[in-house]
């Protein structure tokens, strides 16, 4: 799945469109539940123009942060216009993603988990997770993606996304 910078779809909330959709469709597109409590920290305002660079820093800011407890700790965070972003580390191999954590970032409450189904450690440009149709992906900012995205794909192929304000990541 491809999800490029320039192709600005409408942005709108993937919790709330997938909580939607699943109520029309009377089916649950995905796992919600509680998380632990994030620790307060301060959220990256919203970025005045379009082209300006993403906050890219260490995970060591979020010291603290239980969000991904009972997994191999986080491995990546990034912030959107409506999502705080998760990727967790396998237990056993914390070089590996294997959790997608994200809550509303206006409130911090709701919350989708997904379990990795798998992950190409050699492609090295994005995060990807899949769920009862859905498709999650988390672009890596670097020199061929200076504006990286949050994109998620619905069943129907309709996709949106949200550009990336603030990533953090292991140094």
């Amino acid at each position: 799945m491809d999800f490029y910078p320039d192709k600005r779809l409408g942005i709108v909330g993937a919790i709330a469109i997938s909580t939607l959709t699943a109520l029309y469709a009377n089916q649950s597109p995905v796992s919600f539940a509680l998380q632990p409590e994030i620790t307060q920290q301060a959220l990256t305002p919203l970025l005045k123009e379009k082209n300006e660079p993403i906050k890219v820093g260490s995970l060591k800011e979020l010291r603290g942060d239980k969000t991904c407890q009972g997994t191999g700790g986080i491995m990546t965070y990034a912030e959107t216009k409506s999502f705080l972003v998760y990727i967790c580390a396998d237990k056993r191999d914390r070089t590996q993603p294997r959790y997608y954590r994200s809550r509303d970032r206006r409130n911090r409450k709701s919350s989708l988990n997904l379990e990795a189904t798998n992950y190409d450690p050699r492609q090295m440009r994005y995060f990807e997770f899949k769920n009862k149709g859905y498709s999650y992906v988390l672009q890596m900012p670097m020199s061929q993606i200076p504006n990286p995205v949050l994109g998620i794909e619905f069943p129907s192929g309709k996709r949106v996304e949200e550009r990336v304000l603030r990533y953090l990541s292991k140094s």
